[in-house]
């Protein structure tokens, strides 16, 4: 429950990407991982945005792997 509230670090453009889900007029979904830049809300090929996260740059996930396998090892929950 304490994770519950994040923060953002900035610089967000540095540390994000943007992850977003698209949906066409047939239902079909397209994920997207991509750099933070201007919002769009239509894609080329008729898709609609439909929802976005910030998630982790793959240049910190080093960093977070490193943070959850302290956290394992001190809970003994790591093989």
């Amino acid at each position: 429950m304490k994770y519950k509230h994040r923060e953002l670090v900035e610089p967000l453009e540095k540390n994000y990407l943007m992850f977003s889900i698209w949906r066409n007029k047939d239902g079909f979904l397209k994920y997207i991982l991509d750099e933070i830049r201007k919002e769009n809300s239509t894609i080329e090929e008729g898709f609609e945005k439909v929802d976005c996260y910030l998630v982790p740059s793959l240049k910190v996930l080093p960093y977070l792997k490193q943070i959850f396998l302290k956290i394992a090892h001190e809970n003994n929950i790591h093989q």
